[in-house]
């Protein structure tokens, strides 16, 4: 018997991509990965999964404390620690031999929390002066709140990767077949513990391959030309110098592929990508929008094999690709 936490960040390239400068991009994602090290560091012998703002924890039944006091401060502390982030939790209490039941009413009771309005730390009211970049209410120096955390968690310096022609572009890739691979995995396994410590040793060497696929397939680029804004689980978004952008991802997606047959078994996984390439002053949150729905049609097209689909963005109006094709 035990209890299963969950919780799920939302729109969390939305959250990144709020602005065009590199130290609020920068900072947002720093943001973003400092929620999974507070798990680690909090409550590292109960994580089950905890990558790219996913995170599921377990607890034994004599532990009901620990989950009270998490359910009820660490979605407040995250809040106002990076405001305009979206965050769902849930708990599910579970029997000896039903934790697989537990996983899916676990996923229905997010599903559910995430078509809840949530209302914003700094909702603002007509009568409040707005920030000009954002359309939040301006703290300090034209800025909001959001940004200002964005600039403090920012460490490093730099400008917005892009070529002699000012063209940058924003890639996006994502496993095919997680879902049935997991549910493979599965299969076999009895006990509540086996299927917990599967999903554990699942997610950390999901994780390990898509890092490491990462750092191969950018050897020989120079930091400035390359900035990874989301990288976990099997996910990947970068901002990436226009002149380098497919080569690289070419490159990522097989060292995917060999990554996840080192470390998933001898199978492995392939993975789609999109490359949305724009003017450096393009707002980024179109072209990940982008980037995502390209990435997402090629996967409707190619589920065995990996894939890249890329558009260049000329016009000023681009909002989705299907309505460009139509």
């Amino acid at each position: 018997m035990g209890y299963l936490y969950g919780a799920s960040v939302q729109g969390i390239q939305e959250f990144i991509f709020a602005t065009n400068e590199l130290k609020s991009i920068v900072g947002g994602s720093e943001l973003i990965k400092n929620i999974n090290k507070t798990v680690e560091e909090k409550y590292q012998k109960h994580i089950m999964i905890n990558a790219a703002g996913n995170i599921k924890l377990v607890f034994k039944d004599d532990e009901k404390e620990i989950v009270e006091d998490l359910a009820k401060n660490f979605l407040k502390g995250i809040k106002q620690n990076a405001y305009g982030i979206t965050i769902s939790q849930a708990v599910v209490h579970f029997e000896e031999g039903t934790f697989k039941e537990a996983l899916q009413e676990l996923e229905e009771r997010l599903a559910i929390q995430r078509n809840k309005n949530d209302l914003p730390l700094d909702m603002s009211i007509n009568i409040l002066k707005l920030a000009p970049k954002s359309a939040r209410p301006m703290v300090e120096a034209e800025k909001d709140t959001a940004t200002l955390q964005k600039e403090k968690a920012n460490t490093s310096r730099g400008n917005i990767p892009k070529n002699t022609k000012n063209k940058t572009a924003i890639i996006h890739a994502d496993g095919n077949g997680l879902g049935a691979m997991i549910a493979s995995m599965l299969q076999n396994l009895k006990s509540d513990q086996e299927v917990i410590e599967a999903f554990k040793t699942f997610s950390e060497n999901l994780d390990k391959a898509t890092n490491e696929a990462y750092n191969s397939a950018k050897e020989g680029l120079d930091d400035k030309d390359i900035r990874d804004v989301i990288l976990g689980g099997d996910d990947m978004t970068i901002i990436c110098n226009a002149d380098y952008a497919l080569e690289f991802t070419n490159k990522f997606l097989a060292a995917f592929e060999e990554k996840t047959k080192e470390y998933l078994g001898k199978n492995g996984l392939t993975a789609c990508a999109g490359i949305a390439y724009c003017n450096h002053k393009f707002p980024f949150h179109y072209a990940v929008n982008l980037a995502e729905s390209l990435c997402n049609r090629a996967k409707s097209h190619s589920r065995e094999d990996s894939s890249i689909l890329f558009h260049n963005i000329q016009s000023s109006n681009f909002t989705d690709y299907q309505e460009y094709i139509d």
